[in-house]
Order: structure tokens, then C-alpha cells, then sequence
């Protein structure tokens, strides 16, 4: 697939298929995200990948209840499906890619934003279906008292989470929507 074919397919996912990434292709994902600009060529990106379902799982409710206690201006729709045990803020993806920056810099959120576009259009180029979930100078998919155990346990080191991408190797669309032409 051309880049511009990428760019004008590309759209955020939210109905995935079980079937693991392996570890080259989310290396390639990788690597084209690094291949972004940054500011002063700081590249003071972090990665990490998370696909045990049950780390995942745990990352969503610890997340919901983040956002509910943390976050007065959620919308009421966004607050119902908080409060709904059933829903999973990634969707129940297969795989998750933390982007985060090393260092608390001026440009650390643009930075991010930059590399998740790339892992992005380099995901939907590959056939893959990623959605992004922003969270810049918020804090709610690491709250601090998910860093001493869940965060641990995935082995994430990253300081300061910027963007979260979920992505799988084959999506469903909706019922009554289509494929964007090229899918």
C-alpha cells in the first residue's frame, strides 16, 4: 500500500480479531515511529508493548476508575460506558504500544504525537488496524498507584506516557459500515 493510500484509509479501530503480532512486524512498527522528527532531535521516545490480555484487562480498569475519580468534564456517554464492567477502554486489541517520553521536555507530548502518526500509517501500510488513544500532560493510563504494580509487571519503564496505540492484524468494521476503499 502507497502512503497516500495509508493516510486515506487509515481510521481508528475499535473491533478487533485475536490473533497475536509477532515481534518482527511490531519491531518494524517500531522502528518507523523512531523514524519521526522531534524537536532539537531530541528522540526522547520510550516504547513499550503489552500483549498479555490479562495485564491489558487490568490496565483498563485501572484506567476507568483513574479517569471517573480524575477527570470531572468526561462526557456523560463517556462516563456510562466508564462505568460499564463490560467495557474495555483498548477494546480487547491484541497488542498495545505505549509511546512515551524519557524526559519531561517542552516538545515531549509533540514528540510522541509525531512517532505515534508514523507507527500509525506504518500499522495501516502493513494492513494492520490501529486506533490511537491520546493522553498528553494527563496521566490516565498511568495513574501512580498503577506504577508500583501493573505497569511493573509489563515491564514499562517509561516516565511519562504520551500516546497508546492498539493494534491487531486483521478488524471487523461495525455493523452497517463499510471498509474504507482499499481495505
Amino acid at each position: 500500500m502507497d502512503l497516500r493510500e495509508a493516510i486515506y484509509t487509515r481510521r481508528a479501530v475499535r473491533a478487533y480479531i485475536q490473533e497475536p503480532l509477532d515481534r518482527e512486524l511490531i519491531g518494524g512498527l517500531i522502528d518507523a515511529a523512531i523514524q519521526a522528527p522531534s524537536a532539537v532531535n531530541e528522540q526522547a521516545w520510550s516504547f513499550c508493548v503489552v500483549q498479555d490480555q490479562q495485564l491489558l484487562a487490568r490496565i483498563s480498569e485501572a484506567s476507568k476508575a483513574h479517569m471517573l475519580a480524575h477527570h470531572q468534564g468526561v462526557e456523560s456517554r463517556m462516563r456510562q460506558m466508564l462505568k460499564n464492567p463490560d467495557f474495555n477502554i483498548f477494546y480487547h486489541a491484541p497488542a498495545l504500544i505505549l509511546i512515551s517520553s524519557t524526559h519531561r521536555g517542552r516538545w515531549a507530548v509533540e514528540n510522541c504525537a509525531l512517532a505515534a502518526q508514523n507507527l500509525m500509517l506504518a500499522a495501516r501500510g502493513a494492513g494492520l488496524g490501529p486506533a490511537g488513544s491520546v493522553s498528553p500532560r494527563t496521566g490516565w493510563i498511568r495513574p501512580r498507584a498503577m506504577r508500583r504494580s501493573t505497569f511493573r509487571k509489563s515491564g514499562c519503564q517509561s516516565r511519562r506516557l504520551s500516546w497508546a496505540i492498539r493494534s491487531s492484524s486483521r478488524w471487523r468494521f461495525p455493523a452497517g459500515r463499510r471498509a474504507p476503499a482499499g481495505s
